[in-house]
């Protein structure tokens, strides 16, 4: 089966599944290669889609049958390193180990093991191995000619201001010169050299444990990724890496701004290139390190979410583990409770234990323990850090990382503030400032310098005006204030509790209660900051005997504290203070109780039959209101409404013309906000309802009558009555259910006492119906308006409809591929352009035909039964290659599929079929396969041509060689004999010569066959250099040279290569440069250098790059010296043989020098001479 399906490219997957199953059995080679193949095809797609389960199977199974074939070292490489990776996402760790040191044993290239080495290093990171992963990484980077510098500081400077020239030619987004896209002096091309990709990706992964040990090494890394993108261009890792450069301007120079916004540059340059992973893992810094200096933190939070979903599905599972620990300390402060900081600790927890990020389970550990000691049961910090845990493990591991140490205290610190530990606010206020530098850039170092002013403060109340601290909180309050001048919304109130604390400690009361007031006003969104402000202001109230305000404002926070889930701290709050245990009630306002209650039965049914009426707001307003004057004697009535969202207040008229009373709905202010330190500063369009008197039967719930607003001392300075000489009140609450609060409000203005308790109750009976009114004329307005948005909605849907079926004519009619609708009894419905033009026929003559009589009469059996087994369901499409009949007679190959359409219930409405034009593929593979004949000739040709050669290079082998080897004897011989005349010695020495030539030609001559076949092996070992420098220079006869060489010293080589080596250089020294003069042979490192010198002319400057060329010969020898050209093309792969290397440089001033470069032994003396 898997054979079978391997064969069939959309089958390929199926095959992998089919071959899993057996992969025990495969023993044919090639089989083995290509079931590894599909593997790992199956593999990364598993990867792809976060099935690392499946994945780690496939990949497992490939690289087995690799390592067994062991044929293809790259393709198994490359299965390692995705199985590396796998294994990392499953959190499998310590096999990762294992899996890296098999891969870098095997010495494979170095942009495959720097690939492998990134996920090393987030492994080892993961881990709590930092300084690991950093050696690792440093020493991979270093191969790739990226160097850590000596003086480190000095190199961090220098590139810090590279970086701000750089940045200064760039026009980054929200910046004032970033009307153009050109950017002057920016590298805007991409690189996709694999080197400088790899080097980014490997700075990149090299971030975090960077982070975690050194900020000067980690922004050197951050630098090298900027130089990177100038030098060479943007590409993917680079883009990650520099969306940290806040770091760095924060850490060099303090200057948030410029990392914010080149990092929502580097974000929109990934975006423009399409790096989803890079640009997740940049818009992650961009959260984390820049937008909560410069953005609302609430705005950021769904951007977090968002990226880490992002960085999921790339697979990178660190940067994901990281992103949630960051944006809990963004929800701490942002979210409505800690229900819901609960329900992101949970899930993030488990995330992070099961891909073993132990820094991360650390930093998740520490809120969980602080969400419990606020949350509760127990009140209190012994609740923190908690009974289930061994705290001093605990501390020994915080303790080893910086960051999740300066987490650690902040957090403590947060609990020490808010359960009032000074002690311990200050030591772990103290700990997490010396720490900050480690906390740089995120959102946390804020919180440490707050939790940090608190502390110093509170120790100016007791120690005085102790210069040091001063200074330190001064320093430190003047960071707050330069972040507050960035983000009001996340930093003011923070800024103005710190001042109003430090006017406390220095006895500026006055101060001090206008900036608890600023802070109380400006806080939004902060529940546990607006809580906090109001129990510091609370506390300072009554410390400074004003109870009434200090009661209120901490029952304020009270409630501030339990809205936000902190259960523990307010039973700390109720414990301290008895009067919030309690539950304050108040009567229903002025007028006795003794009495005949008597109900006007009238005004009752007439108000009834007003406001039953209605079903409109306004209908009520001018309906009811002059029921309720009538019946009250109120010269004025209204209503003000709290709607659900938005929660505004508004209030209308119901009747009267007194000043400042709106005809419409008007904003008011919120009755239940603090009232304002000076109630005579109220805004003019605040002034539309008594805010004490509504204030009050918000509270008590019950109606409040007054015989005169203005001499009673709860009301008389509420500015609605400034300027009145008498006003007498009445304010009912309207319980209604469609909005969130109601209260109407009855007032006479003339003269005092006119309300009277015996209509009291006839006025809440009528408010009781105003309020069912008021919920069904709401109802009745929503109805209206669901009605308009919904026929909007459907005539908006229409639109979408026929806008569609538009676009979907209009693709069918210029599809460049044929389209028919055809029924199921296979008559055309509908054929468009192109298939006409495929067929030769006029769309209009092909309805009501059969579309298969348009197919060739082999193709119509076939096609029709597939066809049924369609309609039947028993396959869902068919696609296969098929011929047309064109009108003219002339045949088309086509491409044909076809898919129902159903009804809902399954039935198939109609057929469409899709017909591509596959006749130029056609003609291509008939070209194919005749180019494959002639290629199979021409291979039968160079077969004959290499047996040919074969025959010729036995020849010369045994046919010349041996005669040769006799002609020489003799000749040595016959130059022996001493009785020879001189001319015949001459002539017998000149034919020796010429022998000689001849041999030195057939020994090159096969010695080029034998490296053209492949045969030239060595057999290397340690041999002494200068035993054999002495060989060569007898063998070629060469005097007067002089010899540089330690005598100890050794090479690893063949022998036989070395003689033939040193033999050639030296003969050619003597053709071609006057002889040799000088050999010099040193060690240097791991290497054996030997030097061949003549003073002769030289090579040809216009040669040099032919020299080492077989059949090469310079121009100006070619006729003068006898030689065939191969000698040093033969000497050169000598050398490489053995693992060494020939080059030549030009002699000074002039003559040749030519190196040999050989590996050197291990010791100077070998074993044995050789």
């Amino acid at each position: 089966m898997a054979r079978r399906l391997a064969g069939r490219v959309e089958s390929h997957h199926q095959a992998a599944e089919q071959y899993l199953a057996v992969v025990g059995l495969l023993e044919e080679p090639r089989e083995r290669r290509t079931a590894a193949a599909l593997l790992h095809a199956a593999g990364r797609n598993a990867a792809g889609l976060t099935n690392y389960g499946a994945a780690e199977e496939f990949l497992a199974a490939a690289a087995a049958l690799l390592a067994a074939d062991g044929t293809d070292p790259p393709a198994l490489d490359a299965v390692t390193v995705d199985l590396h990776v796998v294994l990392h996402c499953l959190g499998r760790l310590d096999e990762t180990d294992e899996v890296y040191r098999e891969l870098a044993g095997r010495r494979p290239g170095l942009i495959t093991l720097a690939t492998a080495t990134c996920t090393q290093i987030n492994s080892l990171t993961q881990r709590g191995r930092a300084q690991a992963a950093v050696d690792l990484g440093l020493e991979v980077l270093r191969r790739l000619d990226v160097t850590l510098p000596r003086d480190l500081a000095a190199d961090v400077s220098r590139a810090t201001a590279e970086l701000y020239r750089w940045v200064t030619g760039l026009r980054l987004p929200g910046s004032p010169d970033d009307a153009e896209r050109a950017l002057p002096g920016e590298v805007t091309h991409e690189t996709d050299d694999p080197r400088i990709v790899v080097t980014g990706r490997l700075i990149n992964r090299l971030l975090p444990p960077s982070y975690l040990l050194d900020p000067l090494l980690h922004s050197w890394l951050v630098l090298q990724a900027q130089r990177l993108w100038t030098r060479y261009g943007v590409c993917a890792p680079v883009v990650g890496t520099l969306g940290c450069a806040a770091c760095v301007t924060i850490d060099q120079r303090d200057d948030y701004r410029t990392g914010y916004l080149l990092a929502r540059h580097v974000v929109a340059v990934g975006q423009e290139h399409g790096y989803q992973a890079e640009t997740a893992l940049a818009r992650y810094m961009y959260v984390c390190l820049a937008a909560p200096w410069f953005e609302p933190l609430e705005d950021i939070v769904e951007v977090a979410q968002q990226t880490r979903d992002d960085l999921l599905a790339a697979g990178d599972v660190q940067v994901a583990c990281l992103l949630s620990m960051r944006l809990l300390a963004i929800l701490f402060d942002s979210a409505e409770s800690l229900e819901v900081c609960a329900d992101e600790v949970r899930p993030a927890l488990a995330f992070a234990a099961r891909t073993g990020n132990r820094y991360v389970v650390l930093t998740l550990v520490g809120y969980q323990r602080l969400l419990g000691a606020l949350r509760g049961p127990a009140p209190g910090p012994e609740a923190f850090p908690g009974p289930d845990l061994d705290e001093a493990a605990y501390l020994a591991d915080v303790t080893a990382n910086k960051p999740a140490a300066v987490t650690y205290h902040v957090n403590c610190g947060i609990t020490a503030l808010l359960f009032d530990d000074a002690e311990a606010l200050d030591a772990h206020s103290a700990a997490a400032m010396a720490g900050a530098r480690a906390m740089r850039g995120f959102y946390l170092s804020a919180l440490a310098r707050l939790l940090r002013c608190l502390s110093l403060a509170r120790r100016l109340r007791t120690a005085g005006g102790d210069a040091g601290l001063v200074g330190e909180l001064t320093v430190t309050r003047q960071w707050l204030a330069r972040r507050a001048a960035d983000a009001p919304g996340n930093f003011r109130h923070l800024l103005h509790l710190v001042d109003a604390e430090q006017a406390w400690a220095l006895g500026d009361f006055a101060a001090a209660i206008r900036l608890f007031d600023a802070g109380l006003h400006e806080v939004a969104r902060r529940p546990w900051h607006q809580a906090l402000l109001a129990e510091r202001a609370g506390r300072f109230h009554l410390e400074q005997g004003l109870p009434h305000a200090g009661r209120n404002l901490l029952t304020e926070a009270r409630d501030g504290y339990r809205r936000w889930g902190a259960g523990s701290k307010v039973a700390r709050l109720e414990a301290e203070h008895a009067f919030l245990r309690g539950t304050a009630t108040a009567g229903p306002g002025d007028g006795s109780a003794g009495g005949t209650r008597r109900m006007d039965l009238m005004a009752i049914l007439r108000a009834s039959q007003a406001l039953s009426s209605q079903t409109t707001l306004a209908g009520l307003q001018a309906q009811v209101g002059a029921v309720l004057c009538a019946m009250t004697g109120a010269t004025d009535a209204h209503v003000a409404l709290c709607h659900q969202e938005p929660a505004h207040w508004y209030v209308s008229a119901l009747a009267g013309t007194g000043p400042g009373h709106p005809d419409v709905a008007a904003r008011a202010a919120d009755p239940e906000a603090p009232a304002p330190a000076d109630a005579g500063t109220a805004e003019e369009d605040e002034c539309l309802m008594p805010l004490s008197a509504v204030r009050y039967v918000l509270r008590t719930h019950e109606p409040l009558l007054v015989a005169d607003a203005t001499r009673d001392d709860r009301f008389a300075r509420d500015p609605y009555l400034a300027g009145l000489e008498t006003c007498a009140l009445l304010v009912v609450p309207l319980p209604c259910r469609s909005i969130a609060r109601a209260v109407l409000i009855l007032e006479n203005r003339r003269q005092s006492d006119v309300f009277s308790t015996d209509r009291l109750e006839t006025v809440r009976l009528i408010a009781g119906q105003l309020a069912v009114s008021i919920d069904n004329a709401l109802l009745y307005d929503s109805l209206e308006t669901t009605v308009k948005l919904r026929t909007a909605d459907l005539a908006a849907t229409n639109q979408r409809l026929a806008d569609s079926e538009r676009r979907l004519r209009s693709h069918f009619e210029h599809a460049a591929v044929g389209q028919v609708i055809h029924g199921t009894d296979d008559r055309i419905e509908e054929a468009n352009p192109a298939f006409a033009t495929m067929t030769g026929t006029a769309p209009r003559d092909l309805g009501g035909t059969k579309l298969t009589d348009q197919f060739d009469p082999a193709d119509r059996a076939a096609h029709r039964r597939e066809l049924s087994a369609v309609i039947a369901g028993r396959r869902k499409l068919i696609s296969r290659e098929l011929v047309l009949l064109r009108a003219d007679g002339d045949r088309l190959d086509v491409h044909v599929t076809v898919s129902a359409v159903r009804h809902a219930d399954g039935q198939p409405e109609h057929l469409v079929s899709i017909f591509q034009d596959i006749s130029s593929r056609k003609a291509a593979e008939v070209a194919r396969d005749a180019a494959t004949i002639e290629l199979a000739d021409r291979n039968s040709e160079l077969e004959a041509a290499n047996r040919l050669k074969a025959d010729l290079i036995g020849m010369l082998g045994h046919e010349i060689s041996n005669p040769l080897a006799i002609i020489l004897g003799h000749i040595e011989l016959a130059l022996g004999d001493d009785t020879a005349p001189a001319p015949v010695h001459d002539l017998i020495a000149k034919v020796g010569r010429n022998a000689s030539r001849l041999a030195v030609i057939v020994q090159e001559v096969l010695a080029l066959v034998s490296i053209d076949a492949g045969r030239l092996t060595a057999t290397p070992r340690p041999v002494r250099v200068a035993d054999h420098i002495h060989a060569a220079l007898a063998a070629t006869a060469v005097t007067g040279v002089t010899l540089d060489c330690p005598p100890e010293l050794a090479a690893v080589v063949q022998p036989g290569h070395l003689d033939h080596i040193l033999t050639n250089l030296i003969s050619n020294a003597e053709k071609y440069g006057g002889g040799a003069t000088t050999i010099i042979a040193d060690r240097t490192g791991r290497t054996v250098a030997i030097q061949v010198r003549d003073e002769g002319a030289g090579v040809p400057p216009d040669f040099r790059v032919h020299l080492f060329d077989r059949f090469a010969r310079a121009d100006s020898t070619a006729g003068t010296v006898a030689g065939t050209g191969l000698g040093l093309y033969i000497v050169r792969e000598l050398a490489g043989a053995n693992g060494g290397d020939v080059q030549y440089r030009p002699a000074v001033p002039h003559g040749s020098i030519f190196i040999l470069t050989l590996p050197a032994a291990a010791s100077d003396a070998p074993d044995q001479p050789y």
